[in-house]
């Protein structure tokens, strides 16, 4: 079966303003001769002087090993600017719920460890932070949206079946995606949820495979409503890891499995296929560069922005942990 991407188009004049915002906030992400640079500081403190000259300096830390607090910061205000130049209110919830899920899982996990996480908490999603803690305390949680009851209830019902905390994981991050799939929007996001969901599936797939687990896992792991069926992945698991490629030829996806799943057999090491699926996504994201009007260049924005995040993160933690420069590199993906 042949997959291929629809065109991203758009006529909302409403947003021509905000679109001319976004492009000139575009203009100071950081760029990948600019990220070449960080690679380069020989340690946090260089790291820290580096970013002196970006969007980055008014939350510098004192201490490199504060970064996330920086990261925090700023994506309050990324969440900030979105939310001003949204429009639809539905757009700011969807971009909002994976947090509510985020601490949907803290807290289950909290509750049956019986351990204080209040402090992980964020405090981005749709729901605020001590609204939630309070309905799980009195498990009231046919108080809760965005398919988040049916979800705690099946996640729980889990558990204490078979014990294991990983279906915590799985069973939440199924009706996340689900609640993101079923939730009418436009083409555009439409199509990225689409794409997410089936990167979010070759890893899963993979994984399990190269671990050597049960396919049973991987059917339970199985995110629907991506552009891929869930018989591909089934089918192909039977299948020796090096010929799992051959079910996918036809896919947008094809390059992801061969990079990924080479780079897996020789290095074992899954660094190359988490960077082909970012970079997979961010490309999708640049379909939105030439657009004058619409909702779509602030959203791909938002979702770049948080890619450079998830760059700082890396080169972060590789510094400060001493990993070559070449190995923090072998997992960095494109700067949007």
């Amino acid at each position: 079966m042949l997959i291929t991407y629809p065109r991203i188009e758009s006529e909302d004049t409403r947003y021509a303003y905000a679109v001319g915002r976004i492009r000139a906030l575009e203009a100071k992400l950081l760029s990948s001769y600019k990220i070449a640079r960080l690679l380069e500081a020989k340690d946090g403190d260089e790291l820290l002087r580096s970013l002196q000259d970006t969007d980055y300096s008014a939350w510098l830390p004192g201490d490199a090993r504060d970064y996330e607090n920086m990261l925090k910061k700023a994506r309050i205000e990324l969440h900030n600017l979105v939310d001003k130049l949204i429009l639809d209110e539905l757009f700011i919830t969807v971009l909002k719920v994976k947090y509510d899920y985020h601490n949907a899982k803290v807290l289950l996990k909290s509750a049956i460890k019986e351990e204080e996480a209040f402090w992980l908490l964020s405090e981005l999603g749709n729901i605020p932070k001590d609204e939630l803690k309070s309905i799980f305390q009195e498990e009231r949680y046919d108080k809760l949206g965005y398919n988040l009851p049916l979800a705690i209830g099946e996640a729980i019902a889990t558990y204490y079946t078979n014990k294991d905390p990983r279906f915590l994981d799985i069973i939440l991050d199924k009706f996340y995606y689900s609640y993101l799939a079923e939730t009418p929007h436009n083409t555009f996001l439409n199509s990225l949820t689409k794409i997410e969901i089936d990167l979010v599936n070759i890893k899963t797939l993979l994984r399990i495979k190269w671990l050597k687990e049960e396919k049973s896992l991987l059917r339970a792991s199985l995110v629907p409503g991506g552009w891929l069926e869930a018989f591909r992945f089934l089918e192909s698991f039977d299948e020796p890891i090096e010929s799992i490629p051959k079910y996918f030829n036809y896919t947008p996806y094809a390059d992801i499995f061969n990079e990924g799943i080479e780079f897996l057999r020789t290095k074992n090491s899954f660094s190359r296929l988490e960077k082909l699926c970012d970079t997979h996504f961010t490309e999708f994201c640049r379909a939105t560069k030439y657009l004058t009007f619409g909702i779509e260049p602030i959203i791909a924005y938002f979702y770049g922005k948080e890619n450079e995040f998830k760059i700082l993160r890396m080169i972060f933690v590789g510094k400060l942990n001493q990993i070559p420069e070449d190995l923090i590199k072998e997992r960095l993906p494109e700067a949007y």
